[in-house]
């Protein structure tokens, strides 16, 4: 199996939980193409719009400019659309806990960081819109 199939197979699997879930793939699979599909997937199924406030958390302040953009760009050369560019995409750390439960999407990197007791407010702020674990 490609990773592209190994994508989908995980995006769909997540579309059938009705858009709430977290995905078990192991290192290299894709997981940042997997939140870039679920941003269109959702586009597509006419549940979010460019306009729309989509939130990314993770634990390392680097992740946005380390992999985050490089990857958008990586995804832009193969599927002709960069999701950094069309989505309005807000960065955080789960250390910020800033208040996030306006997002009508939320992208949690590492999840499991949010499960202890001081982040799980993270988690809790999610669960009124889409979610995907990461």
């Amino acid at each position: 199996m490609i990773q592209d199939d190994i994508q989908n197979e995980a995006v769909d699997a997540w579309e059938q939980a009705g858009y709430v879930g977290t995905l078990n793939l192991g290192v290299g699979c894709g997981k940042t193409f997997c939140f870039f599909k679920s941003l269109y997937r959702l586009q597509d199924a006419g549940l979010l719009t460019s306009d729309d406030p989509v939130v990314f958390k993770a634990e390392r302040s680097n992740r946005w400019e380390n992999t985050v953009i490089p990857e958008a760009d990586k995804f832009e050369s193969i599927f002709g659309k960069n999701p950094v560019k069309d989505f309005k995409i807000e960065f955080y750390t789960y250390q910020a806990l800033v208040d996030t439960s306006h997002a009508k999407f939320s992208c949690l990197d590492e999840v499991h960081s949010g499960a202890s007791a001081h982040y799980h407010v993270n988690l809790l702020q999610a669960l009124n819109g889409y979610v995907l674990g990461l």
